[in-house]
């Protein structure tokens, strides 16, 4: 991953009653490249997370 791409954490409302958002500058390589979220090393399924723009 190039340097200019980044990841900005979500700060509020972090709990289970919340989403959580993490915002990074939209890169359609760096993107297209994303093949799954973990979370604490557990992998996420489908519908469990959402990748937009």
């Amino acid at each position: 991953m190039k340097d200019e791409n980044s990841v900005t954490a979500d700060t509020r409302l972090n709990d289970v009653n919340h989403g959580l958002d993490l915002t990074v500058t939209d890169n359609f390589d760096w993107r297209s490249k994303v093949i799954g979220v973990n979370v604490d090393g557990t992998p996420l399924i489908t519908g469990q997370y959402t990748l937009s723009t």
